[in-house]
């Protein structure tokens, strides 16, 4: 028996998020730990990456079905470096997230689950503070699918 729809996708997200490492063209290693769930970081655990589902509303009506509308957040943690700076440290970050996320392709995590695309919400920094040299960057998005009634 196939897993649910939106886990299938939510493993796909996950997959990609993974794929954040400098030495694929990317600017930081956040993808090396990814973990799924509201999950913070310990400066000791970063570079890492937490992928996890917010909340979900009902989209309307669907072929045979209803259309969902889920939100889902990636958030990523680094040090910072000493001569680096916080700031410019999460915008690489962000970088990272858009580019191994947006990517043009459709999410196809199987058969049956295309997304056309994911839709940038919001996001946010949240800087070190007097104990830590952490900067972590939390980018929400959304997306839509479907499922027939009585699908998992």
């Amino acid at each position: 028996m196939p897993e649910p729809k939106l886990l299938r996708i939510v493993k796909d997200i996950a997959a990609r998020v993974e794929s954040i490492k400098a030495m694929d063209g990317f600017y930081t290693d956040t993808g090396t730990k990814v973990i799924r769930g509201d999950y913070v970081f310990n400066e000791e655990d970063t570079p890492a990456s937490a992928v996890f589902l917010q909340s979900g509303e009902n989209g309307g009506a669907a072929s045979d079905g209803v259309k969902t509308d889920p939100v889902f957040t990636i958030r990523s943690s680094h040090a910072v470096a000493v001569n680096e700076h916080a700031e410019d440290l999460a915008i690489k970050m962000m970088a990272d997230i858009h580019k191994a996320v947006e990517i043009k392709a459709a999410y196809e995590p199987g058969p049956s689950d295309l997304i056309k695309r994911v839709k940038e919400e919001s996001w946010q920094i949240v800087y070190p503070d007097n104990a830590s040299s952490m900067v972590s960057v939390e980018v929400n998005y959304s997306f839509s699918y479907s499922r027939k009634y009585g699908e998992d």
